[in-house]
């Protein structure tokens, strides 16, 4: 898959997970704060529950939508620099390989904890994942390009350098 496919693919597809995740988080939030706004007159009469009902299922749908609005772009976005980065060093070093997918999901990371102005737990918290999304993604691209019949130059530098002395 060329670069530029790869690029447009990931960020389509987190920009999906992040509208389902926000949607379904925005609807939690808009059910939790309709109750509570209302906690102290609930309906008594079996009409009064119909349009309590009907009316919370129009503010978490509405909810439900401002989340999803809310969170795909973000998502999409982090992830669009994350492939950015990547292809970036792809083409710097003249081959994928699992270092540059660590580092450019270190860099990610770190650029949205210091962006987002995260505290220093969460901060190390999102560079730990950083870190573990990077050696995932770089582990299957690198195994799934082995597959393919090419491995990585550094699994055969490391090949020759221990079996074939």
């Amino acid at each position: 898959m060329s670069v530029g496919d790869r690029m447009v693919t990931m960020t389509l597809v987190s920009g999906g997970c992040g509208a389902v995740l926000g949607g379904y988080l925005g609807a939690q939030q808009a059910s939790r704060q309709y109750l509570a706004e209302r906690a102290h007159r609930l309906p008594k009469t079996v009409e009064g529950w119909f349009f309590y009902h009907k009316w919370k299922n129009y503010r978490v749908t509405m909810g439900s939508v401002r989340g999803a609005f809310h969170y795909a772009p973000r998502l999409a976005g982090c992830v669009l620099m994350f492939a950015a980065a990547e292809a970036l060093l792809d083409r710097v070093v003249g081959e994928p390989q699992i270092a540059n997918t660590v580092v450019a999901s270190s860099a990610t990371a770190i650029f949205v904890s210091t962006v987002s102005q995260l505290p220093k737990s969460s901060a190390r918290r999102a560079r730990r994942a950083g870190l573990a999304v990077g050696l995932l993604v770089g582990a299957a691209q690198d195994l799934a390009s082995w597959k393919a019949g090419s491995p990585p130059s550094y699994f055969k530098s490391i090949r020759e350098h221990l079996w074939y002395k």
